[in-house]
Parts: C-alpha cells; structure tokens; sequence
C-alpha cells in the first residue's frame, strides 16, 4: 500500500473496516483514509483482481464452513446469500 501512503497495518485495518459494507460506504471510506487517491482508477483496478479471482472460485468468509456444520446439527432453516456477481456464485 506504499502507493497509497498506508502501512500495512493501516491498509488491513481498513478492509477490516470496509468488508460486508455497501459500495457507496467503501468509496467514502477509501476516500476518507486516502484523500488522494484515484477512486476511479482503484475500482477499475479492484474489479480486475475480484474477476480474476472469482473466475476460479468464490472464497468463502472465515468460519463460514464451521458455522453451516453447527447450524445443520441443530435443524436451523437455512440459506445461502451472496452479493457476488459472478456466474460461480
């Protein structure tokens, strides 16, 4: 993130920060964080990264897998949601 004039721990703490939010709130966040920083251009590059990845695999968020064994042990109702748009999703 030297690009961007955040040190790593400050680049994390903003994904953290950002993860599960709306695209509007990131784009403010980002821009909060690094004011100057081509929101634009980071997007466009952010979205070739996801496509790429996405085009493999969706990854799944952390603990998901533990989560879904315990909930099916107890009969809990369930469903899968996603906001990815990707046909893999």
């Amino acid at each position: 993130m030297a690009a961007y004039q955040m040190s790593a721990p400050e680049a994390e703490a903003l994904y953290r920060d950002v993860v599960g939010t709306s695209f509007a709130n990131t784009r403010a966040r980002v821009i909060q964080a690094v004011p100057h920083v081509d929101i634009d251009a980071l997007d466009a590059q952010w979205a070739m990264g996801v496509e790429a990845t996405m085009t493999k695999t969706v990854p799944l968020r952390p603990t998901v897998r533990e989560t879904i064994d315990a909930l099916a042990k107890t009969n809990v109702p369930m469903a899968v949601v996603t906001t990815t748009r990707t046909p893999l999703a």
